[in-house]
């Protein structure tokens, strides 16, 4: 019986880190997720993306007005076509994610952000 138990909660335990961390993103997916955001027009939920450390030397409301600036350049654009990863590189609690925007007016823009994991979560960061 003490055996059954054991395996069983052996399973579950098994199960439910598997699960978390399938849905963990992974710095390039929240990038992209971040530009979605963006071209969505979204401000409010693109700020969340921000590492404390970030928010804190631009200011929110220098990043927020940042932000708008980039939606109505993407909008400018004419939205965008594709999202292209070109590297993700993860050190540790740091991570580096080169990639690839093309906009639906033919433009391209290759941009390399840096990330830091914060509260298990992985946060734009400014970079060094």
């Amino acid at each position: 019986m003490k055996r059954r138990k054991f395996i069983l909660i052996a399973i579950l335990t098994g199960s439910s880190t598997l699960v978390s961390s399938c849905f963990k993103s992974s710095p390039a997916k929240r990038v992209e997720k971040f530009t979605r955001l963006m071209e969505k027009g979204n401000v409010n939920e693109a700020m969340t993306f921000f590492s404390v450390n970030f928010t804190k030397i631009l200011g929110e409301d220098k990043t927020r007005l940042a932000l708008s600036e980039g939606v109505k350049e993407i909008q400018r654009k004419g939205g965008i076509k594709s999202f292209t990863v070109n590297s993700e590189t993860i050190t540790g609690d740091l991570a580096t994610v080169k990639y690839t925007v093309e906009y639906e007016d033919g433009s391209q823009e290759y941009n390399e952000v840096e990330l830091v994991k914060e509260n298990d979560e992985w946060k734009i960061s400014p970079s060094k």
